[in-house]
C-alpha cells in the first residue's frame, strides 16, 4: 500500500511538491521522488541536522513515549490523530502542499488518492 502511494504521488503531483508522510514512510521519496519534511526512520549525522530532524518529528508526530519501537507506535497514534488544522499548519510551517494520511485519518476536504491503508490530500489550495 505505501509503493501504491508513492507511484501514485509521482505520476500525479509535481517533482517539487514537499509532502507529509506517516513516520515510518521512508520508501515514500525514493519511489515517489518527491521530497518529505521528515520521516523517523531517517536519521542524520550531523549535529545541527540532528537538531533539525528532532524539530521537524515533534512538529510533526508529537512527542514520542518511549525509544526504537515504542517511540515509533507513539509517532503513529499521534500521527494518526492528527487534526486538519494540525496538519495543514504542520505543512505550511515547512512548506509541504500534501499529505499521506492513514486511510481513517479525518479529512474535511477532497482525497485525491486512497487506497485500503492511506489517502493522499491536499493541504493548501495553490
Amino acid at each position: 500500500p505505501d509503493a501504491d502511494i508513492a507511484r501514485w504521488a509521482r505520476s500525479h503531483t509535481p517533482p517539487d511538491s514537499m509532502w507529509l508522510t506517516p513516520p515510518d514512510f521512508e520508501r515514500f521519496r525514493l519511489i515517489a521522488e518527491r521530497p518529505i519534511v521528515v520521516d523517523f526512520t531517517s536519521i542524520p549525522f550531523d549535529d545541527l541536522a540532528l537538531r533539525e530532524w528532532k524539530a521537524r518529528v515533534t512538529a510533526l508526530y508529537g512527542k514520542a513515549e518511549g525509544g526504537g519501537f515504542a517511540a515509533l507506535r507513539s509517532m503513529e497514534r499521534n500521527y494518526r490523530a492528527s487534526s486538519p488544522s494540525g496538519l495543514r499548519s504542520t505543512g505550511e510551517k515547512f512548506g509541504a502542499n500534501y499529505a499521506v494520511l492513514y486511510a481513517e485519518t479525518p479529512w474535511p476536504g477532497a482525497v485525491l488518492y486512497q487506497n485500503a491503508h492511506y489517502k493522499v490530500v491536499r493541504l493548501v489550495d495553490r
